[in-house]
């Protein structure tokens, strides 16, 4: 199985402590450069977003969901049975290792995303015990991309589905409503988020921050029109 760390170039603090977070825990993991959606011109957005229901994202968003993207895409065309997707502000428990292991062990017959991460909400009747401490669950709401596995059905799926841009990376209750992928979660997680997320490489600055909500409510107008169609071309 791959690990794939996405990480801007530009951010060696972050890459420097997921790095040394994987060395402690004996895992190999791949540096996937992360797409800085606010160095792309007007015209290179617009040429890789859906038209109608792309309202509402950020540049830095859609920067995301490109780095997200790249990484199914190089599952899709090399071939990657299973990969274990890590962004670089994740902080990761000893445990991960027992999660991968198994993860790496069992076979995937469907298309499915395992979260590592803390879920909003799951059916607490467990779908797997996987040792005396973890358990797979299915998820009901649940957002953030800082840590989660997926396998190839998945990631072909998803790439499918997200292209061209539309949607966050981290929109899992709008893809599991969509049914798009099976989404589970282990409980309790074992990749959290550490401090440097609160340093968000979206929201940089306070002028940023500030036009939030405007963003927010364009971007939940346009889920709800697409919401109220069948189809999400």
């Amino acid at each position: 199985m791959r690990v794939f760390i996405i990480n801007l170039e530009k951010d060696s603090e972050r890459r420097l402590s997921i790095l040394q977070q994987c060395k402690d825990l004996n895992i190999e993991a791949e540096i996937i450069p992360a797409v800085d959606g606010r160095t792309l011109s007007h015209n290179e957005l617009e040429k890789i977003t859906h038209p109608s229901y792309v309202a509402g994202l950020t540049p830095s968003e859609i920067g995301c969901s490109l780095s997200h993207l790249k990484i199914y895409k190089k599952m899709a065309n090399e071939n990657i049975e299973k990969a274990l997707i890590l962004e670089d502000d994740a902080l990761l428990k000893v445990d991960l290792v027992k999660i991968v292991e198994w993860y790496n062990n069992i076979e995937n017959k469907s298309e499915e995303v395992i979260l590592l991460s803390e879920v909003n909400k799951y059916f607490t009747k467990p779908i797997k015990k996987i040792n005396e401490d973890y358990h797979l669950v299915d998820v009901a709401e649940a957002a953030l991309t800082h840590c989660y596995l997926l396998n190839k059905k998945a990631a072909i799926k998803l790439l499918d589905f997200l292209t061209p841009v539309w949607l966050e990376a981290d929109r899992w209750t709008f893809i599991r409503e969509y049914s798009i992928v099976s989404l589970k979660a282990i409980v309790p997680p074992v990749g959290l988020q550490s401090t440097l997320s609160e340093n968000s490489t979206i929201w940089y600055d306070q002028e940023q921050i500030e036009k939030r909500k405007g963003f927010e409510k364009s971007r939940s107008i346009t889920l709800r029109k697409i919401k109220k169609k069948d189809h999400y071309h």
